[in-house]
């Protein structure tokens, strides 16, 4: 299930609400990206899984090379850019 409106323009109750009911009907696959509505994506995706206990039913697949920041770490593929992300 993707998730790049999260936060942008979905608030984050809405949010769990979806995510709530794509787990009930089988889906178990979130893709993000730490780039989705600045981080928010992911940071939503975070509090869900804390609140419900529930990171042992889903995968979370994310991605690294988006652009986050201005600075020559913030981007791309380095191993620090990678760390910071996951």
């Amino acid at each position: 299930m993707g998730t790049d409106n999260f936060a942008n323009p979905l608030p984050e109750a809405t949010a769990h609400a979806i995510l709530d009911r794509a787990v009930a009907g089988g889906i178990n696959l979130i893709d993000t990206s730490n780039s989705y509505s600045g981080g928010d994506s992911e940071r939503f995706i975070g509090r869900w899984l804390s609140l419900r206990g529930n990171r042992h039913v889903v995968v979370i697949a994310t991605k690294v090379h988006y652009p986050v920041g201005p600075g020559p770490n913030d981007r791309g593929n380095s191993r620090r850019h990678i760390l910071a992300a996951c």
